[in-house]
């Protein structure tokens, strides 16, 4: 009975597996860095962003575009979402943050700006929407002197010279 259900559970897994749809995807790129991307909080101003998108889904998409964390109310969107996205295409679109006047909490803050499938490309039995986002670090200054820094040292051998390297910033307001 074992091997039978076994074998039962291989066959269920096979029939499910024939039913999704082929594995596609979407890339988001912010042009000027691909790498951690840091941006100051400045006070009643604005921060344009400038996105593209990949898509690789061997078919034409629509996505809807949000963003997540503390600064996400103040985020719009232009377009506000991206409809009949062609397969290969590369869309660009622009996330700009409406900075408050005054925001209570000192420190980075992550936002995160999504791309994602909408929910009715869905088809068949199971279905997979593909989301992407990249994060973005907003830096609030503390309200006093907030020193950061980062010491370095090379490994030497005896006899040779050493060279200390010291970098300090300050994330205050004065």
């Amino acid at each position: 009975f074992i091997v039978k259900r076994g074998v039962w559970a291989s066959v269920l897994l096979i029939l499910l597996l024939g039913f999704l749809p082929g594995a596609h995807s979407i890339g988001l790129i912010y042009p000027r860095s691909y790498f951690k991307l840091s941006i100051p909080y400045d006070p009643g101003g604005e921060y344009t962003l400038t996105f593209q998108l990949r898509a690789n889904a061997g078919r034409t998409l629509d996505l809807a575009l949000w963003a997540e964390g503390d600064f996400a109310d103040y985020v719009t969107f232009d377009p506000p979402q991206l409809e009949n996205v062609p397969d290969g295409a590369l869309p660009y679109f622009s996330a700009t943050i409406n900075f408050p006047p005054s925001f209570s909490t000192p420190g980075p803050h992550v936002l995160k700006i999504y791309a994602g499938e909408t929910s009715s490309q869905a088809g068949g039995m199971m279905s997979i929407s593909t989301n992407i986002h990249h994060s973005v670090v907003v830096m609030v200054p503390y309200p006093y002197l907030y020193a950061d820094m980062s010491f370095s040292v090379e490994n030497v051998n005896e006899n040779e010279p050493v060279h200390f390297l010291a970098h300090v910033r300050n994330l205050g307001e004065q």
